[in-house]
């Protein structure tokens, strides 16, 4: 049987020697040239590095833990192929933690994570009040750390975001050239910045039309839930239309898609009755009838950025490019919103 290649065969293939070829798989510093002549060598020989050994070497668990409250949310697979794609390109692996998975809340898996050294870095997703002892935990522990759309200012960690409030004021533009004049908002949890920041976004963008954004229209649900927006319907039902919003604003797709299913449901025609905006974009959004107008989080990218900044450090590579920290949220404009009064063709 042929013995699979190693290392040093990969050196004598490429003409260079085993500690470049060494530099390129662990992220150290070679050409973009190089970088590429080696990985092409390594294709052609079916290379495959031996992970387990060399990150013992090192004194590295090989991998980056992602904590977030709930992975099922239909955001969240983006967010993780962006993590995913960089850490492929170093032979690095990925441990997903769940806080509240079954709806209890329970940190002490992530907790082991950090005491015990089972990953080289953390990225934690929205984290809020209850994260805070994890964070300084790591912070203790001296774990690079990325934080993406934080509700809480940790001191702590690279933090990446959205334009919440360019996304915002991007809506009430929209809604504004429709001719829209009377509007309301659906935010998640109070407590949630990104529902905060895109509150404060539509606020701004209907003052520089000399509008105002009632507080009697202004709610907040519980959670970011489909089931919370359909409870918000039942509610809107029972409402005079007569100064109701002709614009729905939600703090997310997930809110607005329950929205619509449940006054569909019960006979509305959206958008003639009722223009109703998301953020997010998730693929659902796309996929029901009317399409769901939404401002899209660059989820893959957000991903993507936070899994570098902490690769700088388990790397050992601060030269590199950071990258962005914060994202614009394009405007997805689809059939939900349109002139108030105004029946669209199907």
């Amino acid at each position: 049987m042929r013995k699979p290649p190693n290392i040093l065969a990969v050196a004598k293939t490429a003409g260079v020697a085993a500690s470049t070829v060494s530099r390129a798989l662990n992220g150290g510093y070679v050409s973009p040239e190089l970088k590429a002549h080696i990985d092409r060598v390594i294709k052609k020989l079916g290379y495959r590095p031996w992970s387990t050994a060399r990150n013992f070497k090192l004194g590295r668990s090989g991998s980056i833990g992602v904590v977030v409250e709930n992975s099922q949310g239909a955001w969240f697979p983006k967010l993780l192929a962006g993590i995913e794609s960089e850490l492929r390109a170093h032979h690095l692996s990925v441990q997903l933690g769940s806080l509240d998975l079954d709806g209890a809340y329970d940190s002490s898996m992530v907790t082991s994570w950090i005491i015990d050294r089972r990953v080289d870095g953390l990225i934690f997703v929205r984290p809020g009040a209850q994260e805070r002892s994890l964070i300084l935990n790591a912070k203790r522990a001296r774990l690079p750390v990325a934080l993406i759309g934080p509700d809480e200012d940790f001191g702590f960690g690279q933090v990446l975001r959205s334009h919440n409030r360019s996304a915002g004021r991007k809506v009430a533009e929209h809604l504004l050239a429709l001719g829209h004049r009377r509007f309301g908002f659906v935010g998640g949890p109070p407590s949630s910045r990104d529902s905060q920041e895109r509150l404060q976004g539509l606020r701004e963008g209907l003052k520089l039309a000399r509008l105002q954004l009632h507080q009697d229209n202004v709610v907040f649900a519980p959670h970011y839930d489909a089931e919370d927006g359909k409870a918000f319907a039942t509610q809107w039902l029972k409402r005079a239309k007569i100064r109701a919003p002709t614009a729905l604003v939600f703090g997310n797709d997930s809110l607005a898609l329950g929205f619509l299913r449940e006054v569909q449901a019960r006979g509305v025609d959206v958008p003639s009755q009722v223009s109703v905006v998301g953020f997010d974009d998730v693929p659902e959004a796309a996929l029901h009838w009317p399409g769901l107008t939404t401002a899209r989080q660059m989820m893959r990218e957000l991903g993507a950025a936070a899994c570098k900044s902490v690769l700088r450090h388990v790397l050992d590579d601060l030269t590199s490019e950071l990258g962005p920290s914060e994202f614009e949220m394009p405007l997805i404009v689809r059939e939900s919103t349109t002139a108030p009064g105004h029946r669209q063709e199907r």
